[in-house]
């Protein structure tokens, strides 16, 4: 008489998909993720600077009230089972201020034919980047403003159709504000 048993197909830890930089606020909580297949138990040992931080048994790592100097920086992830391992790419952790508006875009008329600007001061951390939006009042709703994406929305040549509500949106990756709107 012969036994019955059953056969396992045994495979290494590999990423489905490289961690990538990410940013987060100061002093709120982030996740970090590491998207790998294998066969169980799969143990992940996260390193920061190349220093091991943490060992767990989840592919997810909390940050807590982060700040700059201390969660900011370059982090890898080694993945283990039974039969091999796998260590991901180096990837940057940046810890930043959110956005701020710090000045609003302020009513302003130009005259016909001439041209005009909306400007939007804006801070925070990391690289801020800026979309001008305008409301069209038949549909309720805002739509981006095609090219004009600085602090300041040029207008070359003022006409009827320009004229209306904008705001500008700011973000820097985790944290995006909208101005108060400005004619």
């Amino acid at each position: 008489n012969s036994k019955t048993v059953k056969l396992y197909v045994l495979e290494k830890p590999a990423f489905v998909e490289q961690p990538k930089d990410v940013a987060f606020l100061a002093g709120k909580t982030g996740n970090l993720y590491a998207d790998v297949i294998g066969s169980k138990k799969l143990i992940f040992e996260w390193f920061k600077s190349g220093v091991p931080i943490a060992t767990t048994t989840s592919n997810k790592m909390t940050l807590r009230k982060m700040k700059a100097a201390d969660h900011g920086g370059t982090y890898s992830v080694k993945v283990t089972n039974d039969i091999g391992e796998v260590t991901s790419e180096d990837f940057t952790v940046s810890v930043v201020e959110p956005v701020r508006i710090d000045a609003n875009p302020t009513d302003t008329g130009v005259v016909s034919g001439q041209s005009g600007s909306l400007d939007v001061t804006a801070s925070g951390g990391g690289v801020l980047t800026y979309q001008w939006m305008k409301y069209d009042a038949k549909t309720r709703k805002w739509t981006d403003v095609l090219g004009a994406n600085g602090a300041s929305m040029e207008i070359a040549t003022m006409t009827e159709a320009d004229e209306g509500k904008y705001k500008c949106r700011v973000s820097n990756g985790p944290s995006t504000y909208y101005s108060k709107d400005g004619d």
